[in-house]
């Protein structure tokens, strides 16, 4: 690859053995927003970044001919000839990343900055260096606290925090736009009135299709003199000289727009809210007892209320004033006041499962529930947020329990997958199937069926699911080495305590398996799909490609779990002992996996995927087994894309472009992500100790494109002269602020939810 300035406008970059666009650029401030292709040059890739803050006003060098200065070892050396904030000269070190070993140098001098990498076919920017945000003041641990619940909802305060004035009046050229559209229209399909300008940050930017350019260096100057006076409250990684997608400010200086009038309905999330019992401490982070959220949207206003589900753990608990039933990491003990002989059988009254509900709520006909893991689902009120009653699915299905991401159809078909106890007492793994509402108006859940069951690779250690793939004609389950030892689950838990994290353990050798069955046919397909270890917790999404599936997957690479990092005692840490903690885990990665329909034994040895636009692999082994090798769509060291969300409705189980994202810092959410899956295009929302949740995608009700509409985080923000905590809206187009609404209290970390439409 070959980095060349254009002026004070951008940096091209040209890259003749990567397939794909860069999202950012690496420089002396931090990153640089976004890229866009240009047209290739003798076959080569090029893209228009934005300029480095290192980089002055200069001429142009041209790159041409066999790049200087590439080694086969992973380094590479970089000259500038640019007056620089780096120095009158020097150097400067980068890791070369992507696997490979040495550093990238780079020497600065005046007048123009020329960096050469090694030619490496998988290297990408973000595979090459990441964000890296530090966090001393520690406001992350507000996540952790326990909150009381609210008597009644309260009134949101819709802030139109005061944007930055204008530093500079330097406009980008005219951004492309889709044929047949106008900006006035852009911005009426996502939600703001006519004549409303869009949210404009600080900086310069460029709408859909463009690409954007860094402010020349005097702004760049006054802009890092604002960022250390007050944070700026608009788009990108605003408080951190880091150069997102951002809009150019308009003539109507502080002033933001109102919540899009077309919102109306209700986010759902939930979370723990409660992470003690008396003197006893949950330890855990999927032990604090279940608390459900729900911001209110009407007409512009915004109302919160949250209340804790009143589960059997969670009732209990608040009778005995201590914890009753054995959580995710945390072991409950009988009662100290029964004498040693009723404390003795008590241990043999069998396996008391938690139905602590923390995790999720998904709808079932007309109905709403919040899950955990277990084989218990909660029954609850949308409206008003009332426990209605408990549901134990073993009374209709055969699982011993389910995931908390099950798959809605449009129908309203709710699809999900559970262990069980198959055939010579093995174990399997499920699909059940909820079927609609139906005119008879009865529960859909006493109509659930198992309509297809996967096998285990181990007879008694099943895998730990979280989630799986579902396309209109396959279903897709990932077999991983976390295994649940039920040996152990089954006597340690009632002969003398363990709680659910005691019975997890990795198999070193095992790696990944990949099972699919036939929907339609409710039929088990024998293709051994194999690659090598790694953790899975969510599933992006899943789509067909004439004869091969596409699965997308946020993976964190290694067999140990991952969970052992997320005891409260590591996430409460001093930042410097978190990152140590994260140093030592499994590291993320979002990847594609290409899985070949149809198998011909004839192509021993030869890789059978044949689709354009992926690096991934499919190899037919001579054992029968399908190795898979997967392509990279964005990694970065100790950096995670994680809790993913798409536009589930139009484009869950079909071919789609865009993902969203929590992005998770040595395990701390510290901003929100949106990747393209075609070009690795990323855009990123952050700003100075804010702590967002997984992000919701909502569509505009007459959307014309993928991403036409908004996407909604929890953000707590700890810091002084802040509210506690807001929702925040974002164009999710290019993940500039629209509104937020504050609130006066304490939001405590919050899983996964879902918006309900009125």
């Amino acid at each position: 690859m070959c980095f060349d300035v254009e002026g004070p406008g951008g940096v091209m970059l040209s890259d003749s053995h990567s397939p794909h666009d860069a999202s950012a650029v690496p420089t002396s401030g931090g990153w640089s927003g976004r890229a866009r292709p240009r047209e290739p040059v003798d076959g080569a890739r090029s893209l228009l970044l934005p300029s480095p803050p290192a980089v002055s006003s200069g001429g142009i060098e041209a790159s041409g001919g066999q790049p200087r200065g590439c080694h086969g070892n992973g380094t590479a050396r970089a000259e500038s000839r640019s007056c620089s904030r780096l120095g009158r000269g020097g150097e400067a070190e980068l890791p070369s990343g992507g696997g490979g070993p040495g550093h990238i140098k780079a020497t600065v001098r005046p007048r123009c900055l020329r960096l050469l990498v090694p030619p490496r076919p998988s290297v990408l920017p973000w595979e090459t260096m990441s964000i890296q945000v530090e966090h001393p003041a520690g406001g992350y641990k507000k996540l952790f606290e326990t909150v009381e619940e609210l008597s009644s909802p309260l009134t949101a305060h819709v802030t139109a925090a005061p944007c930055a004035e204008p530093r500079s009046r330097t406009r980008t050229p005219r951004a492309e736009r889709v044929p047949g559209t106008s900006t006035a229209g852009l911005l009426q399909r996502v939600g703001l009135a006519p004549r409303e300008p869009l949210p404009r940050g600080p900086g310069n930017g460029a709408g859909k299709g463009g690409h954007i350019r860094a402010p020349s260096e005097g702004g760049r100057r006054e802009a890092a003199n604002e960022s250390h006076r007050r944070p700026h409250r608009g788009s990108g990684l605003s408080g951190h000289r880091h150069r997102g997608p951002r809009a150019v400010p308009s003539p109507a200086e502080g002033r933001r727009s109102r919540i899009p009038l077309w919102l109306t309905g209700s986010l759902l999330r939930c979370g723990p809210g409660l992470f003690e019992v008396g003197s006893e401490p949950f330890y855990h982070l999927f032990d604090g007892q279940a608390l459900l959220h729900k911001f209110d949207f009407k007409e512009g206003h915004v109302t919160y209320h949250r209340r804790f589900i009143r589960t059997d753990a969670y009732v209990r608990a608040m009778t005995e004033k201590r914890i009753v039933i054995t959580e995710f990491g945390t072991c409950a003990f009988p009662d100290p006041c029964k004498n040693i002989f009723s404390r003795f059988f008590s241990y043999f009254r069998g396996v008391e499962v938690t139905d602590n509900a923390l995790v999720n709520v998904y709808p079932v006909g007309e109905d709403y529930y919040a899950c955990t893991e277990t084989n218990f689902i909660t029954k609850i009120n949308p409206e008003t947020l009332e426990t209605i009653k408990q549901v134990d699915l073993c009374n209709y299905v055969s699982v011993n329990g389910a995931t908390a991401h099950p798959h809605i159809e449009n129908d309203g078909t709710v699809y999900n997958i559970g262990n069980c106890f198959g055939k010579n007492f093995s174990i399997a793994y499920n699909i059940v199937k909820i079927p609609p509402l139906q005119a008879d108006k009865e529960d859909p859940i006493s109509k659930s069926e198992v309509v297809v069951q996967f096998p285990c690779s181990d007879r008694f250690k099943p895998s730990y699911v979280h989630s799986f793939g579902l396309t209109p004609n396959y279903i897709v389950f990932v077999e991983t080495p976390v295994k649940i030892n039920l040996l152990k689950f089954l006597s340690s838990w009632s002969l003398w305590g363990a709680n659910y994290m005691d019975c997890f353990e990795s198999n070193e050798t095992m790696g990944v398996w990949l099972h699919i069955a036939d929907k339609k046919r409710k039929k088990y397909l024998n293709n051994k799909y194999r690659t090598s270890s790694f953790n899975l917790f969510h599933h992006i999404n899943t789509y067909e490609d004439n004869e091969f599936l596409i699965v997308d997957l946020c993976c964190w690479k290694g067999f140990e779990f991952v969970y052992n990092y997320l005891y409260l005692a590591n996430l409460r840490e001093n930042w410097e002992e978190v990152k140590k903690n994260a140093r030592k885990a499994p590291q993320p990665e979002v990847r594609r996996y290409v899985l070949p329909l149809n198998i011909d034994k004839a192509d021993t040895g030869k890789n059978l995927v044949t689709l354009p636009n992926t690096t991934a692999t499919a190899t037919l082994c001579s054992d029968e087994t399908i190795w898979l090798e997967p392509e990279v769509l964005f990694s970065g060291p100790r950096q995670a894309f994680e809790f993913p969300q798409i536009n589930y409705q139009k484009y869950g189980g079909k071919p789609y472009t865009y993902a969203y994202g929590l992005g998770l810092n040595h395990f701390v959410p510290d901003r929100l992500c949106k990747l393209n899956v075609k070009t690795k295009e990323t855009w990123v929302w952050q700003e100075p100790d804010s702590y967002p949740s997984e992000p919701i995608f909502v569509s505009h009700p007459d959307a014309l494109e993928e991403d036409d509409g908004v996407v909604l985080s929890v953000v707590v923000s700890p810091g002084a002269g802040q509210k506690p905590a807001y929702l925040l809206i974002l164009n999710a187009k290019d993940l500039s602020e629209v509104a937020r609404a504050e609130v006066e209290v304490n939001i405590p970390v919050t899983f996964h939810g879902l918006f309900k439409k009125s």
